[in-house]
């Protein structure tokens, strides 16, 4: 027996081969010129060109909810980002003051070490001159 539709994971645009020409399920108790093997055979491409109709269905509305769940997701990030630059524009002005007062304390300690510095020298040849 040759088997002509094929049950897909992945359906494509929805179209399993058809043994049947008709578009439903048919009954096994009407009557008909087919055979009862026809019957099975069309009823089961039947089933699987269902199955593949509704996978189709259920990869179309993952497919939307990604689709609905990146612009949420990127709503998110916008907004999150928005507020992030905001907080560093009230910051950078206090972190500004903050680092020029820091830089000019570090200047005036330099200048104090440089200061200290040469005291010493000049202290240690004041001594020296008491001592000869």
């Amino acid at each position: 027996m040759e088997m002509t539709a094929v049950l897909s994971a992945y359906p494509n645009d929805g179209a399993a081969h058809s043994f049947c020409s008709r578009s439903r399920r048919m009954p096994l108790s009407e009557p008909s010129q087919l055979n009862t093997r026809e019957l099975l055979q069309c009823n089961l491409e039947q089933l699987v060109s269902d199955i593949n109709t509704k996978r189709k269905r259920d990869t179309t509305l993952l497919e939307d909810f990604k689709k609905d769940l990146e612009l949420l997701c990127s709503a998110a990030y916008s907004s999150m980002q928005a507020a992030l630059y905001s907080l560093y524009e009230q910051n950078s002005k206090v972190i500004n003051d903050k680092l020029e007062e820091l830089m000019s304390v570090m200047e005036t300690i330099a200048t104090q070490e440089e200061e200290l510095e040469q005291f010493k020298r000049e202290m240690g040849a004041f001594l020296s001159d008491l001592q000869q």
